[in-house]
């Protein structure tokens, strides 16, 4: 079992990028091993910083001879125009595996309906405030365990 927080002294620190490294580590592998070919994977990001990392991770992957241009990313984000956050509800062929990357925010309200496998990174952005300086900040954290409870298993 990969443990995100191995070596970790206080998990409730705010999330680094080792641990960044680690969730995309494992999404890469879940995507590799689980190949839906003419289906789709779905994660669940907690935001834009993440959304960039894992579609650049896969550009490179795609450019491998093994895999060569498998893999079709689809973002789901405000900051991304309506017509491109619309491609993601539609099929793809039966040469790639659709790869949706949303942030959590979208998590209770989308349906894509070719998606077999949803991943969760696991972390949130939350507002926190400084009772100190009397100031609100946005920090990224670890989910709640009745956040990251599913119903449904990898087949």
């Amino acid at each position: 079992m990969l443990s995100l927080t191995n070596g970790i002294k206080n998990v409730d620190d705010v999330l680094n990028s080792k641990i960044s490294g680690l969730q995309y580590d494992l999404v890469e592998h879940i995507l590799s091993d689980r190949q839906c070919i003419g289906r789709g994977i779905l994660v669940f990001v907690s935001g834009m910083p993440d959304i960039v990392n894992l579609s650049e991770r896969f550009e490179k992957i795609n450019e491998s001879p093994s895999y060569a241009n498998r893999f079709k990313v689809y973002i789901i984000h405000s900051e991304i125009p309506l017509e491109e956050q619309q491609e993601a509800f539609l099929p793809v062929d039966s040469k790639h595996v659709k790869v949706v990357i949303a942030t959590n925010a979208a998590e209770s309200s989308i349906t894509i309906p070719d998606v077999d496998i949803v991943v969760c990174l696991g972390t949130s952005k939350s507002v926190q405030y400084n009772s100190n300086t009397h100031l609100s900040y946005i920090q990224n954290s670890w989910i709640s365990k009745a956040s990251g409870e599913c119903t449904h298993s990898i087949q």
